[in-house]
């Protein structure tokens, strides 16, 4: 099939099961969102710890920050490294689970 004509097929096909490839999508998805969550808990439970031993002060904050750039640069980092190693291994498994459910779909590619 031509490309036009096979996106306009398979957007006819899914919107029949639009809420379960919905659900499918969030659940392959899910560890992608579990570590987001868990980053943004971890990461904001230090900044929230800054802003109180600054005493909830703007200026001694940036003071804070700048005494702790090379803890904050860590952390950064090291989120940063692991997000990006979840993403990856998240992306084959998103990647084999569309390719399944489009199987399902359209059954398998004929040759």
């Amino acid at each position: 099939m031509q490309f036009w004509p096979a996106l306009e097929l398979s957007r006819k096909v899914v919107t029949r099961v639009w809420f379960e490839a919905f659900i499918l999508m969030v659940i392959a998805f899910l560890p992608m969102a579990v570590f987001k969550i868990y980053n943004v808990i971890h990461t904001g439970m230090y900044f929230v710890d800054l802003f109180d031993q600054a005493n909830h002060d703007w200026q001694q904050l940036a003071r804070l920050w700048q005494s702790h750039a090379s803890e904050i640069q860590k952390i950064i980092l090291k989120t940063t490294f692991i997000g990006q190693g979840v993403l990856l291994l998240n992306l084959f498994y998103v990647g084999g689970v569309l390719m399944r459910a489009y199987e399902n779909l359209f059954g398998p590619k004929k040759s």
